[in-house]
């Protein structure tokens, strides 16, 4: 006689095993290409970006046509969307998965002419520059003689120019690192191009969202006010000097 405990043991470990074959199964590139294709037709832009970055998941498990495609399409989605960037690293993707990629026919030239820059682009890519070379700094200057009264208020003013352009470099600084949030977001979309991996795409989107958000809500006042507060300190510090210059010489 069979032991009840032991078929049921049977039965839950066959299905244990048998369920990636069933999901992957569940999985049809060509029907999510199709469903994109007809959310394209009508209109619904939003609609098939969603179901390609949902198909790109599955990256591994695409052909290459089949990768082509999904990338091209999502290009031009993203481009209609006016998300460029999003519709670089896509066309990019494509040419890496055929490098004779085209668009179908009857594409207006927002589509077309931003295709071609991207082949473009993609054929003039170039090895980085190497390094300068490094610069010895200069010997330090000797000793100065004690200033007199008049010259320790042109020090000082030049050392507030100074104080006041530094200030407002620390300020422009800060002010800029959105941006530089934005280029490590986007220096992270391009490995995933090169590696054809769309796999975290969407959360480098978001980072790429936020730091343009934050830069327009508080980044470009700080860049404003830092690039005043530099200006201010120049013209501060290199008029004293001037001053100080000339005064020297009359003496």
């Amino acid at each position: 006689m069979t032991n009840p405990g032991a078929r049921c043991e049977h039965d839950r470990v066959s299905l244990l095993v048998l369920l990636p074959w069933i999901a992957l199964a569940t999985f049809d590139a060509d029907a999510a290409l199709q469903r994109a294709d007809a959310h394209v037709q009508n209109l619904d832009y939003e609609l098939a970006r969603e179901e390609l970055l949902e198909l790109l998941e599955h990256n591994d498990e695409l052909t290459p046509a089949q990768r082509r495609d999904a990338h091209m399409m999502a290009g031009t989605v993203a481009r209609i969307l006016n998300r460029d960037t999003e519709s670089r690293m896509h066309y990019a993707a494509a040419l890496e998965a055929d490098p004779e990629a085209s668009l179908p026919p009857g594409q207006p030239p927002k589509i077309t002419t931003f295709f071609d820059l991207v082949k473009q682009e993609r054929a003039a890519r170039a090895p980085l520059p190497a390094p300068a070379p490094e610069v010895a700094p200069p010997p330090a200057p000797p000793p100065a003689a004690p200033a007199s009264t008049p010259h320790l208020l042109y020090l000082g003013a030049v050392a507030g120019g100074v104080a006041a352009a530094g200030l407002g470099a620390a300020v422009l600084g800060v002010g800029l690192l959105p941006l530089a949030q934005y280029g490590l977001a986007k220096t992270a979309l391009d490995d995933k191009v090169s590696q054809r991996d769309a796999s975290g795409v969407r959360d480098l989107y978001t980072q790429q969202d936020n730091a343009a958000s934050s830069f327009e809500t508080w980044g470009l006042p700080l860049v404003v006010v830092g690039a005043a507060t530099v200006g201010l300190g120049v013209v501060v510090g290199g008029s004293a000097g001037g001053l100080w210059l000339v005064d020297g010489m009359g003496e």
